[in-house]
């Protein structure tokens, strides 16, 4: 898909940078996340509070976990899907490396799926991500 026309679907825009609620194994998180591309990434957790401050990003083939004054970095796997953050990442970078098809579109939000319907994804009219959702995660992002 390329630019829009009156009538044609927006073009998906994988970057974000926004707070979200996600869903992963069946708990609920709050955060801030900033999605550039497949090395380029971040997740600030803000719930639960248990979690509150834990920060995951991934750059240029490293991966950092910090807490306040505490770092962890070491090398990271693409397309890691057993991680929360490994999930999280490989949901957005799932969506700027697929063709999605789209299924639909009602009051101005457009829903894409992936042709093994592993990956859906909802819009806005300007290509806003709103949600996408994996067999691993779901996640929605907020105004």
């Amino acid at each position: 898909m390329h630019g829009c026309t009156e009538g044609s679907p927006p073009q998906i825009n994988c970057a974000y940078e926004g707070d979200a609620s996600i869903v992963y194994n069946s708990m609920e998180y709050e955060g801030h996340i900033s999605y550039v591309n497949a090395n380029t990434a971040s997740v600030s957790l803000s719930s639960p509070k248990t979690l509150k401050g834990i920060k995951f990003s991934r750059s240029d083939g490293s991966c950092t976990f910090s807490l306040d004054n505490l770092l962890c970095r070491s090398g990271c796997r693409l397309n890691d899907k057993k991680s929360f953050e490994g999930c999280l990442f490989s949901a957005f970078d799932s969506i700027s490396g697929s063709t999605l098809n789209l299924k639909g579109e009602k009051n101005g939000i457009y829903t894409f799926v992936s042709a093994d319907s592993n990956i859906t994804c909802d819009t806005d009219d300007n290509g806003r991500l709103l949600s996408v959702k994996t067999p691993d995660i779901e996640i929605k992002t907020k105004e």
